[in-house]
């Protein structure tokens, strides 16, 4: 133990700035997260497991003259030593090790301490639990660890594990936009959104043959590019906060029957804008004259005929 707590050293926090512009790519963040631990505390040796995606287990992402042994190894969920930094949640110093009083724990972080090459094992918590774990080397200098440096490296683990939290949670975003995107894409309906300024954020390729008007002609502009029908609905939405009722109109360029259906995009009460919903209906108006058509028709027959035989019957 030291005699009194060492004070925060901020400096080398700053080379792990750099990872930050790999949000949208975690192994290249992970590669640059490496690198900066090793250039802040001038470790020779210095790797990162995870367990990323829909794996099961930790591996190595990411590293800096690692042992050729250490890529193949993996970590599973219910691992011993997984298990043991879940439960413990602290860092790992071989040159602390006698501090262990369990003789199985100790070496059971001895041996992954010796198969990865490490002084130091740094674990990364997050909001979901334990992420993986960083381990360094010695340093490049030589000079052993001191209790400052673990203080740093510990806090050097915080901020890694935010760093990688937050680009899981990037990655997880853009997965659901995109699949969000291709849904909106693929369904028949035309759908157009609009935030509560009143300006067109969304467009989708049936709004475009159903309106006649490109998505470059209308996101980003105000909604009254898309026509006066159009804008009365979405705006009259947005300002009372609640959706009228469905609507139909014959345009009279195209001669298409359009059905429209306005609704809030929101909760709680709060209105964030307004999803327009549009249906060509055209062609369901056109079977239905000819349904009512038919049904002439055939009224006119049984009409004529129940005529005729009315008149038989006297002449008869």
């Amino acid at each position: 133990p030291v005699p009194e707590e060492p004070e925060l050293n901020l400096a080398p926090l700053y080379e792990l700035w750099r990872a930050a512009r790999h949000f949208h790519d975690i192994q290249k963040l992970l590669d640059q997260l490496v690198e900066g631990v090793a250039a802040a505390g001038r470790i020779a040796r210095v790797g990162v497991f995870a367990r990323l995606h829909t794996e099961n287990a930790y591996r190595l992402w990411a590293g800096l003259r690692c042992l050729d042994n250490t890529r193949a190894l993996t970590f599973e969920a219910h691992d011993p030593f997984v298990r043991w930094l879940e439960r413990h949640a602290h860092l790992v110093c071989r040159a602390y090790l006698t501090h262990v009083d369990d003789f199985r724990d100790r070496r059971l972080l001895q041996h992954v301490l010796d198969e990865a090459g490490a002084e130091i094992i740094v674990p990364l918590l997050g909001k979901r639990g334990l992420l993986g774990w960083i381990f360094v080397g010695h340093r490049a200098t030589g000079i052993p660890f001191a209790s400052r440096d673990l203080t740093d490296l510990t806090v050097i683990g915080e901020q890694v594990a935010t760093l990688l939290e937050n680009a899981l949670l990037v990655e997880e975003l853009a997965v659901q936009k995109t699949l969000a995107e291709n849904l909106l894409e693929a369904i028949p309906v035309g759908i157009v959104a609009v935030s509560e300024d009143g300006v067109v954020r969304w467009f989708n390729s049936a709004a475009e043959q159903i309106l006649g008007m490109t998505s470059a002609e209308a996101v980003n502009r105000p909604v009254e590019r898309t026509g006066s029908r159009i804008a009365d609905l979405i705006l009259r939405t947005i300002q009372d906060g609640a959706a009228p009722a469905p609507s139909s109109w014959t345009d009279p360029a195209s001669h298409r029957t359009i059905r429209a259906d306005v609704h809030c995009i929101g909760g709680d009460g709060a209105c964030l804008g307004a999803m327009l919903l549009l249906s060509d209906i055209s062609r369901e108006r056109l079977l239905r004259e000819k349904q009512e058509e038919l049904e002439r028709h055939a009224f006119w027959n049984d009409l004529a005929a129940a005529m005729s035989h009315e008149v038989r019957n006297p002449l008869v």
